[in-house]
């Protein structure tokens, strides 16, 4: 004769709940440490650093007169401009286009830089050097043959030939669409002056 069972529901039910209970927690301590996995950095050369991208962003975003002071090659130019109070302008929102003579074209010209500088017409100075800087933006393929651009200083420079033998008024431009945050940088061969005539004299 079989012995009736003497387990109890309740004790059953309980049973079952506490192995479910167990199963949740072991689910739960599982979940946590994958996400901490995924929250640590990546060790993965190839995985680029936020802080890096952003430092790059930011150099490469300089203003026009941060990238004319970077460039040693335009250190003559900037002291011009420098004298004259345009670094604020230059460093403003903009945007311009400036025709940027090397310190050789500088140099070649220190002459009529010194009389200006020793003129009693503060503005002589501020206005040979607004003569190099255009409002807007202004790309090399934006310049075509025959065409003309209005400086800051008020007159016109005209514009002859394109790509390679591209030239503003008298002076060639030899290296084109530098960048900067604020506009765009023309490198030139020659100090430019209102007054200069098409032989660059």
């Amino acid at each position: 004769m079989k012995r009736a069972s003497t387990r109890s529901p309740f004790r059953s039910s309980m049973h079952f709940i506490a192995h479910g209970l167990l199963l949740a927690m072991m689910l739960l301590s599982v979940s946590g440490c994958v996400e901490q996995r995924d929250a640590e950095p990546s060790s993965d050369p190839l995985t680029p650093d936020l802080d890096t991208v952003t430092t790059q962003q930011q150099v490469a975003s300089g203003s026009l007169y941060d990238v004319l002071r970077e460039e040693g090659r335009f250190s003559r130019f900037v002291a011009l401009v420098d004298a004259a109070g345009l670094g604020q302008t230059l460093s403003g929102p903009g945007p311009y286009t400036i025709f940027a003579p090397t310190n050789d074209a500088v140099q070649a010209r220190q002459t009529r830089i010194d009389s200006m500088q020793q003129s009693e017409d503060p503005n002589e100075l501020r206005g040979v050097l607004l003569y190099h800087i255009v409002m807007g933006e202004t790309h090399t393929q934006d310049l075509s043959d025959g065409s003309t651009v209005r400086t800051l200083e008020g007159s016109t420079l005209s514009i002859t030939g394109t790509g390679d033998s591209l030239a503003v008024g008298p002076a060639r431009v030899i290296e084109s669409d530098l960048e900067a945050a604020n506009g765009v940088i023309h490198v030139v061969d020659r100090l430019l002056t209102p007054d200069m005539n098409p032989d660059g004299i």
